[in-house]
């Protein structure tokens, strides 16, 4: 083998090893070389670019596509060091980039770019040179002479260009592109939405910029010209920095952040690409379109995303805890001769700052009886009487009077809610729906003593069926006798831990109650604010386990430990408030008096603690009189 080639190959494999190439490359370019240096010395001929040419195509069958194209380059600068004596530093080629060919303009951002990232390797910034030249030629023969000629339009073109091309190929080219475009946006050469480009296109299953039809977009652009909310695309970006702002700092994790920042981005793409301004309802029905290309859960978050933002941008404020259902409500489905009163109705009590719960409850006694009056013809309130009062009370059928009660309230305070607005001919209608049903009394259900076992083992047990805070709230209800309204409005401050004691109002009755804490509930508690309970500035003790890190809204909470504490178990009507009457029960059991539990459970009067006397089998035997005493005889089979 002659001595000047392997000087020259050796001058070769010196410069990739200087360039950083790796292990692979290196061993390409080795393999080509020595298959090379047997072929000249079996035919006793010297390098020359035209032999190792027609010996590269005879090995074209053998070689895989990049095997194939490492050869062709380690030919090339083999060819190059027998020319020049070196390999080109800049291995630029202008005739395959056609850099010559290209407007002044983007010669310059070409060179300009180089130079902004001259810490790059030489390797790196030579593909980045190639790949820049191609972009701009491909622009160029669409007639594209200056920076600011370049469009969306351009973009998706080149783009579609690249489809294919191989995953990893595709995936740099993408990548250069998205450089490109992000180094024209900092020279304020090409506006944001170009920086958003690549990272909206490379999600191939969204067709974001056209899954609303022409018409649709046309529509929407003239209601821009008349609607009142219209925004423009930097307040939509200033809302959407907001939403992701509070989600951040409520402690969402990094997954969901990134989903609802592309929530964002991507609907800024769709307003760019089709020369839109910003409306909140259009953000919903372009998150509506994307359903059939998406999972519904995905369309969802950023259906509820782009809702907030319109939020934000419409100065409402917002509420990390609102689902946003997609689901139609009886609300929504109510006639429209009446769904103005019942909004009216339910916005009036939410300003008088009513429970989220209450609130519903309303909203659904109102929905029944307006129902039922759209069915019997009624058409305005003004036509109601009486006579269809007392009908709705008729057929309006619950599982127990209780209930029954509680909807006939709400529906009488909607009649005079009504009065009020002069919206009935009668104004007294409210007085012809009762306030009272038969009560029924009903037998008091308490744990049964395996099932306050199996709650105590699991107290004790260091695993982890349940979590540290549910073992507290269990703990609360069982040997403390709380309520599940007074566990999740429990604040830090109304702990003592000197005194080991509990100080709070009750929600129900507003009867301040200051009680001892028994010590497992009290080494439940600080465990669990110690070890489980989020890092958080919220003053209650209770907190939700999952961003947003906020206080429990309802007593869902509590009836969800019970439930996970004692699978098996199935009474039905039964949920977390039997871990009171179980208290009670014991309490009484254990041989306390009825004003010592009415001081524990809270009640103004002993009445309420009666009930639990009949569980007390011991007592309620001494209360056993012999029935001939008073002259009462057994007859029948009964008798003597």
């Amino acid at each position: 083998m002659q001595q000047q080639y392997l000087t020259n190959t050796g001058i070769v494999i010196e410069y990739l090893v200087t360039v950083g190439r790796g292990k692979e490359t290196l061993r390409a370019y080795s393999s080509c070389y020595n298959s090379l240096g047997d072929e000249l010395g079996q035919k006793g001929v010297s390098f020359s670019s035209e032999f190792a040419a027609n010996w590269l195509e005879q090995q074209s069958n053998s070689l895989g596509n990049s095997t194939f194209a490492l050869y062709k380059a380690a030919l090339r600068k083999l060819d190059e060091v027998y020319q020049t004596g070196e390999v080109q530093n800049d291995n630029f080629n202008p005739e395959k980039a056609r850099f010559h060919c290209l407007q002044e303009c983007f010669k310059q951002i070409i060179e300009d770019f180089s130079t902004a990232n001259s810490t790059l390797s030489p390797v790196s910034l030579m593909g980045y040179r190639y790949q820049m030249c191609d972009i701009f030629s491909y622009f160029q023969e669409m007639g594209c002479l200056e920076i600011s000629d370049i469009s969306y339009d351009m973009l998706f073109k080149y783009c579609r260009t690249l489809e294919a091309r191989t995953y990893h190929v595709r995936a740099q080219m993408h990548s250069k592109l998205n450089s490109l475009l992000c180094y024209l946006y900092e020279k304020g050469s090409a506006p944001y939405g170009y920086t958003l480009f690549v990272k909206g296109i490379a999600m191939r299953k969204i067709r974001f910029w056209d899954s609303v039809t022409p018409d649709v977009i046309g529509r929407w652009r003239k209601e821009q010209d008349n609607a009142d909310n219209v925004f423009s695309l930097e307040d939509y970006l200033a809302a959407g920095n907001t939403v992701f702002e509070v989600h951040q700092n409520n402690g969402y994790g990094k997954g969901c952040l990134t989903s609802i920042r592309q929530a964002i981005n991507l609907f800024y793409l769709f307003m760019d690409v089709n020369s839109l301004k910003y409306i909140p309802e259009h953000g919903v029905l372009w998150a509506e379109s994307l359903k059939s290309q998406i999972s519904v859960s995905e369309a969802s978050g950023i259906r509820r995303v782009l809702i907030m933002v319109g939020h934000v941008a419409t100065g409402i404020p917002i509420d990390l805890r609102n689902v946003f259902s997609t689901r139609t409500t009886f609300l929504q489905k109510l006639p429209s001769w009446c769904s103005g009163y019942v909004r009216e109705f339910l916005n009036e009590k939410k300003a008088e700052n009513m429970a989220r719960s209450t609130i519903s409850m309303m909203g659904s006694s109102c929905c029944r009886f307006c129902f039922f009056l759209d069915q019997v013809g009624i058409t305005s309130f003004s036509q109601v009487t009486s006579l269809h009062v007392k009908q709705f009370n008729l057929e309006d059928k619950h599982k127990t009077p209780a209930g029954k009660n509680a909807y006939n309230s709400r529906i009488r305070r909607f009649l005079l809610f009504l009065a009020d607005r002069s919206a009935l001919s009668n104004p007294f209608l409210f007085l012809a729906l009762p306030s009272v049903n038969a009560p029924r009394e009903t037998l008091v259900i308490v744990l049964s003593e395996e099932e306050q076992d199996q709650l105590k083992n699991l107290f004790d047990a260091d695993k982890d069926d349940i979590s540290l805070r549910q073992k507290a709230i269990l703990q609360l209800g069982l040997y403390m006798g709380l309520r599940g309204i007074d566990i999740i409005n429990l604040v830090i401050g109304d702990i003592n831990w000197e005194d080991v004691s509990i100080r709070f109002v009750q929600e129900k009755t507003g009867y301040e109650l200051y009680l001892p804490m028994p010590s497992d509930v009290a080494n439940a508690l600080y465990r669990y604010i110690v070890k489980e309970r989020p890092v958080s500035g919220n003053p209650k003790v209770f907190l939700r386990s999952r961003a947003p890190y906020c206080e429990l809204e309802t007593t869902t909470a509590c009836a969800m430990a019970l439930e996970k504490a004692l699978p098996e178990r199935n009474v039905a009507g039964s949920g977390f408030h039997v871990t009171r009457k179980t208290f009670a029960t014991n309490k009484l059991q254990g041989g306390a008096d009825t004003d010592e539990v009415k001081e524990m459970l809270g009640h103004r009067d002993r009445a309420n603690v009666h009930k639990y006397l009949s569980l007390d089998e011991s007592r309620m035997k001494l209360c056993c009189m012999d029935l001939g005493e008073r002259s009462i005889r057994m007859e029948g089979r009964f008798g003597r």
